[in-house]
């Protein structure tokens, strides 16, 4: 309704507003009509305009709510808001889905704005160029794309912007009412041409002819030979659906012209996940050369992917080389979110965006570009082209800058578990003849961690424990007070979603989001047990999603850890064959025992 009451006031000059509820809906639904077919796309009138109530008492109540919701969007200035190059329209829905739906259920997330704007910045993108999101929703990434544009050409050269935004901006959207909203974002900013196609991303293909764009619909048979346009592709992709996100990737590259970059936001299974995604990494890189990675901040879109998300920047068609060097950034983004900004205080804020933005647009500019490493956040490097062939900003950024030399050895060894705890669980056959399942109380003494608030704590050479799933559990180093530190220990998050567990044989704290599993007296406690233990635990991290929070009760209640027996005692032999077939783990090990004794 509010997208079909905005097409209405395009022209608003001409608006009557009728005191019959009847003629009203008929004027407003016929603007709507004419400015569709301006765009051709009068055959998804029904999605925007408006409907009188099937009951005739209602059309009275029906037209003044049309009314105040044109008086609202009067008042609002809501033309002046659109155009300043916010996804207002895409704010709304999100926030009336909260109210109306499941926002999650329906795999609706859209980009935050200044993700949006941090993506088109960090591009250098220019009016020369063919925008392309494969997945528009409502169109955020496009219409930051055109404003960038706007603010650099309009006053001087509105010509060039009205060429941009007539022939430079193309989507594609799958869901009708999300496409509706795009639709109507571009029209309502005078988009002359509207290139915002409703249908499945994957039955769109588009080549290059005779200086324009063309769009082909692909229904299984063979590709012809033809002209990729697209300079930059700008995508987030639905996450946990039946396609994986690394297709939508490979769909937008074939999409691309040699040279053009993309930007993509992809949860952590493409960038560092095993098996298929693995391959997958491999065959990118025999394709396109790897520019950056930032790690996005971990509540960026929660609840749907709170699990953290990456930004990953390919050049299209250019192999990539060993020496390569790659862009790693971690973003923090506190003063960005307005979210954030009014709930934590200045001294507690934490923002890296604007420093992030700039060193990044400078090296995809110039690959040769100087750009002073930053602890935490930025470092230049080539990929480790080692059998995990890791893309994470995390296994390549120096993690502290005030931890002292002394940690070194902690420091090393805390990166190869980071890179340890990625693997799956062990699924090799044939099975043990028997399995157990076991209660956590019957594994371990379990208590919340009694850190101190970190705001009190100088920075030290302790690791904290915290509900992250980065760096095993390690937000950062603190001076702690002895009777805090421990060792040797399980940890899970117990709030939000649960079920990260990692094993820790060093000194370190927990804050009291994080249970401490301190092993009972019997059971094995070496490298390979405690690993073994801590993907049986993950395997129970389903359980606890948006819906269903984890809890100390549920955790304790509901985890089960299968153990494989021999007889009535645990198979120590299977756990340690098993875990040995896992790469780097005798590096691994040793590592542990070195780091053991030396303490």
């Amino acid at each position: 309704m509010v997208a079909g009451l905005l097409l209405a006031l395009v022209e608003e000059k001409t608006m009557r507003i009728s005191k019959q509820p009847r003629t009203l809906v008929y004027d407003v639904n016929a603007r709507i009509e004419s400015l569709l077919k301006q765009h051709e796309k009068e055959n998804f009138k029904d999605e925007v305009c408006l409907k009188l109530p099937n009951t005739q008492d209602n059309h009275y109540k029906y037209r003044a709510a049309i009314v105040e919701t044109m008086q609202y969007l009067r008042e609002m200035n809501i033309r002046s808001a659109i155009n300043s190059g916010t996804d207002a329209l895409g704010q709304f829905y999100e926030t009336f889905l909260k109210y109306a739906n499941d926002a999650s259920e329906m795999g609706i997330v859209l980009t935050p704005r200044h993700v949006t704007k941090f993506a088109v910045d960090v591009m250098n993108i220019s009016h020369d160029d063919l925008i392309f999101d494969p997945t528009c929703g409502t169109g955020g990434f496009l219409v930051a794309a055109l404003d960038l544009i706007r603010v650099n050409h309009y006053d001087q050269q509105p010509d060039v912007y009205k060429a941009f935004r007539n022939d430079c901006l193309f989507g594609v959207e799958q869901a009708d009412d999300v496409f509706g909203l795009a639709l109507v974002n571009m029209i309502f900013r005078g988009d002359g041409k509207s290139h915002i196609h409703n249908g499945n991303c994957f039955d769109n293909q588009f080549t290059y002819v005779k200086g324009q764009v063309q769009r082909l619909i692909r229904r299984g048979q063979s590709d012809k030979p033809r002209t990729r346009p697209f300079s930059r592709v700008l995508m987030n992709p639905p996450f946990a659906i039946r396609e994986k996100e690394r297709d939508f990737v490979d769909h937008a590259l074939e999409q691309m012209c040699k040279g053009g970059l993309l930007f993509a936001v992809l949860p952590n299974s493409p960038i560092t996940g095993d098996k298929a995604d693995l391959n997958w990494r491999r065959q990118i890189l025999k394709r396109h050369t790897v520019r950056a990675v930032v790690k996005m901040p971990n509540d960026l879109f929660q609840p749907t992917a709170n699990k953290g998300t990456y930004a990953l920047i390919l050049e299209a068609w250019r192999s990539h080389e060993t020496n390569d060097g790659v862009f790693f950034g971690i973003m923090h983004d506190d003063e960005s979110a307005s979210q954030k900004s009014k709930v934590l205080g200045a001294r507690d804020r934490k923002d890296n965006v604007d420093r992030l933005t700039k060193d990044l647009a400078r090296f995809l500019k110039d690959g040769r570009a100087r750009i002073d490493p930053v602890p935490q956040e930025i470092t230049v490097t080539a990929l480790k082209m080692d059998t995990y062939l890791d893309f994470s900003s995390e296994a390549y950024i120096e993690n502290s800058s005030q931890i002292s030399d002394s940690a070194q050895p902690l420091r090393d060894l805390l990166l190869e578990m980071i890179r340890y705890s990625s693997r799956r669980p062990p699924t090799t056959r044939p099975i043990p003849e028997s399995t157990k399942d076991f209660d956590l109380q019957d594994l371990f003494n379990i208590h919340r961690g009694k850190c101190p608030p970190l705001k009190t704590l100088d920075s030290g050479d302790i690791p904290v424990i915290t509900t992250t799933e980065q760096f095993n559990g390690v937000a950062d180093y603190y001076n702690v007070p002895d009777q805090y530190v421990t060792s040797k220990c399980i940890t899970i998050s117990a709030n939000g979603s649960g079920g990260a567990a990692f094993w820790h044989p060093y000194r370190f704290t927990a804050v009291p989001d994080v249970l401490i599993c301190e092993w009972q007296k019997g059971w094995e406690k070496s490298t390979a047990f405690c690993l073994y233990v801590c993907n049986a635990i993950r395997q129970n991290a389903w359980r606890y999603d948006y819906y269903r929070k984890s809890t100390l009760g549920r955790i304790t209640a509901d985890v089960k850890v299968t153990l494989p027996m021999k007889g009535n005692t645990v198979n120590y032999a299977y756990i340690e064959a098993e875990m040995k077939k896992l790469s780097d783990f005798a590096q691994l090990s040793d590592m542990i025992r070195s780091h053991t004794r030396n303490r």
